[in-house]
Parts: C-alpha cells; sequence; structure tokens
C-alpha cells in the first residue's frame, strides 16, 4: 500500500519518531507506523492505563498510545479549519503541539485526513517539520 510506505518513510526519517499516523476526519487510523522510539515511562503508565484487558495481548502499547493521540486532533482540527474558512483566512497547513514528553507534529490533508508525526522531547523539530511537510504532500497527491 502506497500509504504505508509514505509513513513508514516519514517514521524511519525523523529519529526522535514514536510514529506516524494517517487519520480520517474522525480521528480513525487509516495506517498506523511506530517509529523507532520507545515509549517513555510516564507515557507507557497513561497507554497502560487506557489499554482494555481484551486488548492486552492484540496490540504494542506504542501502538495504542499513538492511536490514543491521534484520535484527539480530529475534531479540533475540523473547528479550526471550519472558523479560517469561513473569515478568509485560507486553509490550514499544520498544527504543533508540545507536551512533557512528546511533540506532536500535524499535517492537513484533503478531505479532512491528517497526518501526526509524533516525537520524543526534545527533537529536532525542524527536520521533523521538513519531513512531515513531504510526507503530506505525498499523502495528499494519493489521497486525491
Amino acid at each position: 500500500m502506497e500509504l504505508a510506505a509514505v509513513l513508514e518513510d516519514l517514521a524511519r526519517s525523523v529519529p526522535e519518531a514514536i510514529g506516524a499516523i494517517l487519520c480520517d476526519y474522525e480521528g480513525e487510523v487509516v495506517v498506523l507506523q511506530p517509529g523507532a522510539v520507545r515509549l517513555s515511562d510516564p507515557q507507557v503508565a497513561a497507554a497502560r492505563e487506557h489499554l482494555p484487558r481484551a486488548l492486552e495481548s492484540t496490540i504494542s502499547l506504542e501502538e495504542f498510545w499513538l492511536r490514543l493521540g491521534g484520535a484527539v486532533p480530529g475534531p479540533a482540527l475540523h473547528q479550526l479549519r471550519e472558523a479560517h474558512r469561513s473569515v478568509g483566512r485560507g486553509t490550514l497547513v499544520t498544527v504543533e503541539l508540545s507536551f512533557a514528553e512528546a511533540a506532536v507534529l500535524v499535517g492537513c490533508l484533503p478531505e479532512d485526513y491528517y497526518v501526526l508525526l509524533a516525537l520524543r522531547r526534545p527533537a529536532l523539530r525542524e527536520r521533523a517539520r521538513v519531513q512531515l511537510s513531504r510526507a503530506s504532500s505525498a499523502l495528499a497527491a494519493l489521497l486525491r
């Protein structure tokens, strides 16, 4: 699948990547690619706290943590896009969030899809921005 190849390249091109996810407008994961970096202890604890027992043997903590994090921006991105469109500010391209243990870069795609790149902090954000921009362009072309 071409979408998976783009995400694999993105996750591998950024050394601090916990992973990359392509989500639809509802925050549902379309494709997920774990990175080389493992979760910190607080991130592991958060994933374990929310992981249903029925899923414990079927999903890694990294994948579950990425799925949880990937679902969050969907509704907020939709509201931001609509607010900016309504006042003529143009198209929303990227959003960056910083947390104690991670940085999250989100690239907005056509049809309200988005690609999320999760990084361990500290991270080389400029490199991550460049790689996210490349991946966003490739994904946008595939989604059209």
